[in-house]
């Protein structure tokens, strides 16, 4: 930034043209030993207009290459409100106040209404001396039509030092008994000493019938490619942002869980499991509902299973019996169940933590030994 009281603007050369449907001014000055082209389009037979300042590198016979954007004014619909935005490392407010005074810009004009247009950059510079941040937003949430996204924002995070720009974007297709929604989670590290990390994507997908979920996916992606324990360098980089991720928006993001699918049925919910820290382990369950009576299968050759929670009668008193398979039923399964039962409740799975789980079922393994010890007899 500049902010040279002294330094005077110095108008280069003005040019007015009357098109068809606008008007165009541009203004080429030099201020501070640095070329600008002011560039003002007015449409005709309305209050819309689209002013930009760009800062050049001029030549001969008034030809030029384009270096940075400096300030950008527009209102290109009726619809939307005048927009202001300024580039955070470029803007010089010394520089706006003076054009003011040439008259290239309306006296009125107040310089502390500009939002900032590179806001990346400002929170870089704003948090460079903390740790951490909560999710900062760049943007305020607007309509894309781009891709059908009904919104899309733009965030800043800083975790353990390390820095973060995230796109948030969701799209909405079909109407009535079918619909169709896509959330989008787009994540960049920030200065990496990784020159070739490339992009994380977090993408989830609903499908809703009737009103009701019917289809859940959720899968990671990187470089348009599924995320694998092939790409340790990513994992590495990404896995704690995830999990921030997930903490923020109640999701069960992690690598160790993985890519995941739900299916939901009126009696039945199946589930298949990918972790990404081991691209060969593929996990399928079954959640199977019958009056009082709820279980969970693990499927293989043999399938089996490894919860189960149902009412048993002792002395005139129904009571709820669960019980669990505590080597097949990792900390993993249980987070992923509660954290997707929570967000979109689809079964009675009521514990507070992995170590309430644990003291609240009581052990499935014995009940099958007595099983298998009653068959063989």
């Amino acid at each position: 930034m500049f902010f040279n009281k002294n330094e005077k603007i110095e108008v280069l050369k003005t040019e007015k043209k009357s098109l068809l449907n606008e008007y165009k001014y541009i203004c080429f000055f030099k201020y501070n030993n640095n070329d600008y082209m002011f560039n003002l389009t007015k449409y005709k037979n309305s209050d819309l207009y689209d002013l930009e300042i760009d800062k050049i590198k001029l030549f001969k016979n008034y030809e030029y290459d384009y270096l940075k954007n400096i300030y950008h004014e527009y209102k290109l619909s009726k619809q939307e409100d005048l927009s202001k935005e300024r580039n955070y490392f470029e803007f010089d407010e010394v520089l706006m106040k003076k054009l003011q005074e040439v008259g290239l810009i309306n006296s009125k004009h107040k310089i502390e209404d500009i939002e900032i247009k590179n806001s990346l950059y400002y929170y870089q510079d704003l948090f460079k001396n903390e740790q951490n941040t909560k999710f900062i937003k760049c943007t305020l949430n607007e309509k894309i039509n781009y891709d059908n996204y009904t919104s899309f924002d733009k965030y800043f995070i800083k975790n353990n030092g390390n820095e973060y720009f995230m796109h948030h974007k969701i799209q909405e297709r079909g109407r009535f008994k079918e619909k169709f929604e896509k959330e989008v989670f787009e994540i960049e590290k920030l200065n990496s000493n990784n020159k070739n990390l490339e992009n994380l994507s977090i993408i989830i997908n609903r499908e809703i019938k009737n009103d009701k979920l019917s289809k859940l996916t959720v899968f990671f992606e990187i470089g348009g490619e599924n995320l694998s324990n092939f790409n340790k360098a990513a994992i590495d980089e990404y896995k704690d942002i995830i999990k921030l991720i997930g903490n923020e928006y109640n999701y069960p993001f992690d690598l160790n869980i993985g890519n995941f699918i739900f299916d939901f049925n009126e009696k039945t919910v199946n589930i298949s499991i990918n972790k990404c820290t081991n691209s060969f382990e593929n996990s399928y369950y079954e959640i199977k509902f019958d009056k009082d009576k709820m279980e969970i299968i693990k499927e293989g050759n043999p399938s089996k299973m490894i919860y189960s929670s149902k009412e048993e009668n002792f002395i005139g008193t129904n009571i709820e019996i669960t019980k669990v398979d505590r080597n097949e039923f990792s900390i993993e399964l249980f987070t992923l169940l509660n954290e997707i039962n929570q967000k979109y409740y689809f079964m009675d799975f009521n514990f507070e933590g992995y170590n309430q789980f644990k003291i609240n079922t009581q052990p499935i393994n014995k009940e099958i030994r007595n099983e298998n010890f009653e068959n063989e007899r």
